[in-house]
């Protein structure tokens, strides 16, 4: 009955690959299709940043793109997992992107615990992407735009929308950048329907309060659960020598925004990586404990937080921001380095991360306005992981080690292109 079970399991996987093949096909022949049968389930958060499954031992990841397609799923027992679906379509100095997908940061380190408003730590968004970049003198500018819709759940009644723009200057490997994001609309618990008209949308865009139809706390403050941050990085390329350095600030509130609150105490991610040949190494901290101050107002600024929308910022139970920050756990100090190297065919990538999640987290305030943290207690624990990845021809076979705790786990892979 077992081996039964098995072969009608493989026997399903595979018809579902071809079905897949056909609805997603390539425009080319070479390498286009990507095939990794997974065995295990992540244990570390890194690892399931990479590895987006939960309570499925056996299952099939493939992508599969073409010139202007892009498509990445998992299939097991429960069906087909949709990681991201899209179209995008490169004009000059634009870019566009329509479908299901993370947006990823204008200079993505994949060694990092994750970029603090997208880290691709959560399934796709369903959303369009419009990028535009270009050079003018020894500057180079960035700039995009994006709107979506978040997941419907037990809070949001009605899906809401959350909208991202982003808007980075470079000049002699020095860069600094700013995103701003804002979760708005839909029906939420408690509080109804949220202002929804295109009038809503240019008021979430420029930052201002509600409208008469708003809650009052919105029409005082920034309508929706409005959120950003300040990007500043200074990168270096000598011959085969890559530096980089960079540090996220955080911000709930317009005095964050304007920098105020002592930079909040430089809660944020800081970051060094270093990459020379084949070799790279990331070093990086990632403090959110301060978040203003115990005081409000100006502080308790609850990241990853809101009072209307109080999922937080989550999209299918998982977070997607950095991969350590959750809504009810935002206080954390996290010490985070990964090394990786490429001999030949052969590739290892080690993960060390210790983690300090306090207790008290900063989810709202009391009325006293004071969250009090005297007796705040914590829990310390390590994250361990190493990667082994062996090519063979087309093919690939990988092994995850991984410890997290006393408890330690094994994950195999066996992945090939056709």
């Amino acid at each position: 009955m077992f081996y039964q079970k098995k072969y009608l399991l493989i026997k399903n996987l595979f018809l579902q690959v071809i079905f897949c093949s056909i609805i997603f096909p390539s425009d080319e022949l070479s390498y286009k299709n990507d095939i990794t049968f997974i065995n295990g389930t992540p244990l570390t958060q890194i690892n399931s940043k990479n590895i987006k499954l939960a309570n499925n031992y056996n299952s099939l990841f493939l992508k599969n793109s073409s010139k202007n397609f892009f498509a990445s799923y998992y299939i097991n027992e429960g069906g087909i997992t949709i990681d991201e679906v899209y179209y995008f379509k490169n004009y000059n100095n634009f870019k566009i992107k329509i479908g299901r997908f993370s947006i990823d940061h204008f200079y993505k380190n994949d060694l990092s615990s994750g970029d603090m408003i997208d880290s691709g730590n959560a399934l796709g968004l369903k959303r369009y992407y419009l990028e535009y970049s270009k050079n003018i003198g020894q500057f180079e500018i960035k700039a995009s735009l994006s709107d979506g819709i978040m997941d419907k759940n037990s809070i949001n009644l009605k899906s809401p929308f959350i909208h991202d723009k982003r808007f980075f200057i470079k000049n002699k490997g020095f860069s600094i950048g700013l995103i701003h994001n804002v979760i708005w609309g839909g029906e939420v618990e408690f509080y109804g329907k949220q202002p929804s008209k295109i009038e809503d949308y240019f008021r979430i865009f420029a930052g201002q309060g509600g409208s008469e139809t708003a809650l009052l706390t919105d029409q005082g403050n920034a309508l929706g659960n409005a959120f950003g941050l300040w990007d500043f990085r200074y990168m270096k390329k000598i011959n085969d020598l890559s530096i980089s350095t960079y540090h996220q600030t955080f911000f709930e509130d317009r005095s964050g925004l304007e920098l105020k609150n002592e930079m909040s105490k430089f809660d944020g991610l800081t970051g060094v990586s270093v990459a020379y040949s084949n070799f790279r190494v990331l070093l990086e901290y990632l403090k959110t404990t301060y978040q203003g101050g115990n005081v409000h107002p100006p502080g308790v600024d609850s990241y990853y937080y809101n009072g209307i929308y109080r999922k937080g910022y989550m999209f299918k139970g998982r977070t997607i921001g950095n991969i350590f920050i959750y809504p009810d756990s935002n206080r954390v100090k996290v010490k985070h380095i990964a090394l990786e190297n490429n001999f030949n065919k052969t590739f290892i990538r080690i993960n060390y991360t210790d983690i300090r999640e306090y207790d008290i987290a900063y989810n709202g305030w009391p009325s006293s306005g004071i969250v009090d943290i005297s007796k705040d207690t914590f829990n310390d624990y390590t994250e361990k992981s190493i990667f082994l990845n062996q090519k063979l021809n087309q093919f690939n076979l990988g092994l995850i080690i991984e410890k997290k705790h006393k408890d330690i786990n094994i994950i195999s892979q066996i992945s090939f292109q056709f």
